[in-house]
């Protein structure tokens, strides 16, 4: 599966917690405003949900999904980085391979 294909499928799962996990809003939001509405509880659910991805998923293409998910929950809920680091994924999704971190 793509790393696009990835995005969604966690997307999906992301949606999935704001059903229960969100302040009151419009319906049909984008993911930075699914993100934006959730409540304390729902992200933390959102953050460890990318966190067990990137732990222990063995499909690079699926780290490199909820590494870019991590940086707009950042960018979201933090105004910016926040410690996240993905320079790696962003650069995997433009089809650049970039340079290996160490």
């Amino acid at each position: 599966m793509s790393i696009v294909n990835h995005i969604i499928c966690l997307q999906s799962r992301i949606e999935s917690i704001a059903e229960t996990s969100s302040k009151p809003g419009p319906a049909e939001l984008g993911l930075d405003d699914t993100l934006a509405h959730l409540t304390l509880v729902g992200r933390r659910r959102v953050d460890m949900l990318l966190e067990r991805v990137l732990a222990f998923s063995n499909d690079d293409d699926e780290r490199a999904a909820a590494a870019h998910i991590q940086e707009r929950t950042a960018r979201v809920w933090h105004g910016g980085q926040a410690g996240h680091s993905s320079d790696d994924a962003s650069e995997r999704l433009q089809g650049s391979p970039g340079p290996k971190r160490v």
